[in-house]
């Protein structure tokens, strides 16, 4: 049953990453200047170095694609035209920055048949509603952030009737 993905979900999107992120820096840079002397002018230098002494031991300093996973969907080809979709999620309920996950597999959450008269762009359009249903609603990664970007770079690529079919 060969993998043809692995898919992240994330916390929060990236944007909200850097956002917060960055609204972190900036306080860190006002509680600094509040303890630097009346008119002394730290250099740039001195600042980026408290600046990255803080991303280190704050967590901030791990790029967004490494950080905040808070589960991953795998999808496989198995039996001759279907594609399956197997997750994982983290045992925490509540997901905070930084957190420290452990994952377990919560089984099952996408199938889809491989007909052989769909076109490739029939199976990636199922496929990516499927993906981002898993984030909507009651479904088991509501309100995360789903990273489709290698899903809509390569799977549109894929001869997926091909993929799919009997050895």
């Amino acid at each position: 049953m060969p993998t043809l993905f692995e898919i992240a979900i994330y916390r929060v999107t990236p944007e909200k990453w850097h956002a917060d992120i960055d609204a972190r820096v900036a306080l860190h840079r006002e509680a600094y200047f509040r303890q630097v002397p009346e008119g002394y002018v730290p250099p740039p230098d001195v600042i980026l170095h408290h600046e990255g002494l803080w991303a280190a031991t704050s967590g901030a300093s791990v790029p967004y694609p490494y950080n905040e996973v808070v589960g991953w969907v795998r999808l496989d080809a198995d039996d001759p035209g279907h594609i399956k979709g197997d997750a994982w999620r983290t045992r925490q309920n509540r997901v905070r920055r930084n957190f420290c996950p452990q994952y377990e597999a919560i089984g099952r959450v996408l199938e889809t048949l491989v007909l052989g008269d769909e076109t490739c762009d029939e199976i990636v359009r199922d496929l990516r509603e499927q993906l981002v249903g898993l984030t909507r609603g009651r479904e088991v990664f509501q309100a995360l952030y789903i990273d489709l970007e290698a899903f809509d770079t390569v799977a549109p690529l894929l001869d997926w009737p091909t993929l799919c079919a009997p050895p």
